[in-house]
């Protein structure tokens, strides 16, 4: 019998190969892995039985490397990145060489950075080339004898250092109070500009003043414009820029700008100089405590009428009646404006009294004040009386206005021997402004002292209106609590404080202040505010006034408790939120983009789940404020039998081999415990693999094969799949029976074989003289007429040969 040949490849390791040979005695094998050691062997098979020849080992050649992983980044500073890498998942030989390569992110030009020959797979780049907070782009590419592998690309972004290059900021003054600044960003931000300081202080032209403090304040890193504000007029300011991300920050160069004009400031009185014996006064006066400009000219007016203009200052005011008195007013002017002193009465010298003093004041009460007063200083005679001269101004302390009441003579002393004089005037407003002055008479004429402005003391304020409130939002509640000054202040408000609910705030508010934003309130309560306003004179409260404020959405809703019940079914039920804001109008359970309305109950059975599934329940609480959703909490349904499980894949690899593939079911409806696969239905597997080589076939058979998936609940079988396995060589042939049938002519009958291993589709006949090396082929296919009968009829023979 003939030899047939296989081809063992790792017989009996986890993957062996077998190439089938037949009667040749060389194959190439093909397909084998690249740089791998095999061990082969030869198995000879005849008549049904097989030998195995002993092993030889083999190695396959080296191929170009596959499968590189993208290399490892990680910035370690703004010019530093650390880079790693792994070998290859297919070397397919002796890596010799890694190539580093790197580019700018977004740049097809790259260049190679380092190249590796041994030790770790590593490499930190700090070269000079690194920029801050710039993504940059590695490759690596491995090299072996027989050709080389890249990687894809890996990105990292270097660190932020310190921004450079800040130009100096453009500054224009928009008026004497205000400059408007403009910058730009850094030339190198080297990171995100977090954000810019505006620093600037006033810088006097005469060297001798101390430079002032620096003023700073903080915009935004998207801000490059800001407008400065509360600058004096005609002032030089130095302004700088700082520019700061995370890692440090940069200051421009200063800019140096001047403030507009502005009318000056500051004015005083005269200084007042008697000269030819009452008929002229030498008038003097100093600069404003703050010019605000140049000075373009000094105007000095007598009863609004001019009688001075020019730059000294320095004016003898000529021409004057004796003993009279004129009120002279001091004006200032820049190119922006002017400004005008507080009028400034001055008497001439006269026989009648001069010199009379204004009174003294001794004490002071909110309803009273006490005067003392002496003779004048030139009587320039004898003092017949004097007379007490009040006025008052009305006005709330609040207001911009005071109006000014008629003078009063409150008291007339006619015993003038004496050198002092006492007065004490009562029934005073409190805190209210009131002007004294002594009128002196003699027999000649009178005169009349300065004005001494003094003030009744302060009391508490009077008429205090309760506190108005008015709501800012209802969700989160905001109370706006607003109030008006006392119709009677008696004083200098200094402080308005409220009371919320009988308690005091600890903080009080300025006596610009007329409002408050109440923010730390629950809804749905009631709370009472008073006012309390206070001035140095003492303080006062208001009438409480009540307010309730709305609902809101609850707070505190907790996720709700699940108890699974089957495979379908879910229990969920729940609590009250802890702070319900208002009264609960109705619940919601939401489920996976669904939503079950439960009123005011606290439970729900949740039906038609899926089996085995994870279900995400969250509640969600409502009042007629709003509603609150609390977190989610999951469950899962139990399990049930498996569902839907497709029929298996077949996969014939041979004569005797069918290998079987299949997918867990559409619906596992639980966790896959085993798979079942059954072969005309005996039970040839079970496990959790989800396919099977089946061996030992017989060669051109159909079987039949079935796979079961079975859960802790049950199992579902799959539809039946049938396939045959390859056709082999038959086996079993005898030798075919020979009849002569005349001198030229021999009748040839066979059998068909004892194993067709498939259906037979050609015999061949074989005919050689004995003895003789040629030999006559005649094919029979199954188109033949011999091929049904299994006999031919041989003739053209030699007579009586063998």
């Amino acid at each position: 019998m003939p030899v047939e040949y296989n081809v063992l490849l790792n017989a009996g390791s986890v993957a062996p190969l077998t190439s089938s040979v037949g009667h040749h005695q060389c194959i190439l094998l093909e397909n084998l892995a690249p740089f791998t050691q095999y061990e082969i062997r030869i198995q000879a098979c005849q008549n049904g039985s097989c030998g195995v020849s002993s092993r030889t080992f083999i190695k396959t050649s080296e191929a170009a490397p596959t499968d590189l992983p993208s290399p490892v980044l990680k910035a370690l500073g703004s010019a530093c990145i650390e880079v790693k890498w792994m070998p290859p998942k297919k070397p397919n030989g002796v890596i010799l060489n890694y190539f580093l390569h790197r580019r700018p992110a977004g740049i097809e030009d790259e260049s190679l950075l380092f190249v590796w020959a041994e030790g770790a797979l590593e490499f930190t780049d700090a070269s000079d080339t690194l920029m801050p907070f710039t993504l940059y782009e590695y490759q690596v590419r491995a090299h072996n004898s027989r050709g080389s592998v890249e990687s894809l690309w890996s990105s990292a972004r270097t660190l932020e250092a310190p921004p450079q290059y800040l130009p100096a900021p453009w500054a224009q003054a928009t008026s004497a109070h205000s400059v408007l600044l403009n910058w730009t960003e850094p030339e190198s931000p080297n990171g995100i500009i977090s954000q810019y300081h505006v620093v600037y202080q006033e810088r006097p032209d005469d060297p001798t003043f101390n430079v002032s403090t620096v003023h700073a304040f903080t915009m935004t890193g998207t801000s490059h414009q800001a407008h400065l504000f509360g600058l004096e007029p005609f002032t030089t300011y130095h302004i700088g820029i700082v520019a700061t991300n995370q890692a440090g920050e940069v200051s421009s160069p200063w800019t140096v700008v001047q403030t507009l004009e502005s009318s000056p400031s500051g004015l005083s009185n005269f200084t007042v100089e008697q000269q030819e014996n009452g008929r002229a006064l030498l008038l003097q006066w100093s600069e404003p405590v703050r010019t605000n400009g140049v000075i373009k000219t000094y105007n000095i007016f007598s009863e609004g009428i001019l009688e001075y203009a020019g730059l000294n200052r320095q004016f003898l005011f000529r021409r004057l009646v004796p003993f009279s008195l004129y009120t002279l007013t001091l004006e200032a002017c820049t190119k922006a404006g002017c400004a005008h002193s507080a009028p400034q009465p001055l008497w001439t010298d006269e026989a009648p009294p001069h010199s009379q003093l204004a009174p003294m004041v001794q004490s002071v009460g909110s309803t009273s004040i006490e005067l003392s007063w002496s003779e004048p200083l030139h009587p320039h005679g004898k003092i017949i009386r004097y007379d007490v001269i009040r006025r008052c101004f009305e006005g709330k302390a609040w207001g911009n206005q005071t109006i000014q009441a008629d003078e009063k003579i409150v008291f007339t002393e006619y015993d003038t021997e004496r050198n002092t004089f006492m007065y004490n005037d009562t029934g005073l407003q409190p805190w209210t402004q009131c002007e004294y002055k002594i009128h002196t008479w003699n027999s000649a004429g009178h005169t009349c002292s300065s004005w001494h402005v003094v003030r009744t003391a302060q009391a508490p304020p009077e008429g205090l209106s309760p506190p108005e409130v008015a709501y800012v939002s209802t969700s989160p509640p905001k109370l706006l609590v607003s109030w008006i000054p006392p119709e009677q202040s008696n004083g200098i408000i200094q402080s308005y404080k409220l009371q919320r609910d009988g308690v005091l705030y600890p903080y009080s508010f300025d006596a610009v202040t007329f409002n408050y934003t109440d923010k730390e309130l629950l809804p749905f309560s009631t709370y009472t505010y008073a006012l309390i306003a206070c001035s140095a004179g003492g303080c006062s409260t208001s009438k409480p006034t009540s307010v309730t404020t709305p609902e809101a959405a609850p707070a505190g809703v907790s996720p709700p408790a699940l108890w699974t019940l089957s495979a379908t079914q879910i229990n969920v039920s729940w609590s009250p939120p802890s702070v319900q804001n208002g009264k609960i109008t109705k619940y919601l359970l939401k489920l996976d983009g669904k939503e079950y309305l439960a009123g005011q109950n606290l439970s729900l059975l949740v039906s038609d789940l899926q089996p085995y599934t994870q279900y995400n329940f969250s509640l969600e609480a409502c009042t007629n404020g709003g509603c609150t959703e609390s977190a989610p909490r999951s469950a899962w349904t139990l399990e049930a039998p498996p569902q839907n499980m497709d029929p298996p894949k077949l996969q014939v690899t041979g004569s005797e081999s069918i290998e079987i593939t299949w997918k867990p079911p559409r619906n596992p409806n639980g966790q896959i415990r085993s798979y079942e696969l059954r072969r005309d239905g005996t039970i040839v597997y079970t496990g959790l693999e989800t396919r099977y080589h089946d061996f030992i076939l017989t060669p051109g058979v159909e079987y039949g094969y079935t796979v079961t998936a079975n859960n802790s609940q049950g199992g579902v079988l799959s539809p039946l799949v049938k396939d045959r396995t390859s056709p082999s060589a038959p086996s079993g042939v005898e030798p075919p029976r020979l009849k002569a049938k005349g001198p030229q002519e021999i009748l040839v009958n066979w059998d068909a074989p004892v194993r067709t291993n498939g259906d037979i589709v050609n015999y061949t006949l074989f005919i050689r003289e004995l003895f003789e090396k040629e030999t006559k082929i005649i094919h029979i296919n199954t188109s033949h007429t011999s091929f049904d009968t299994q006999s031919l009829l041989v003739d053209q023979l030699k007579p009586f040969h063998r």
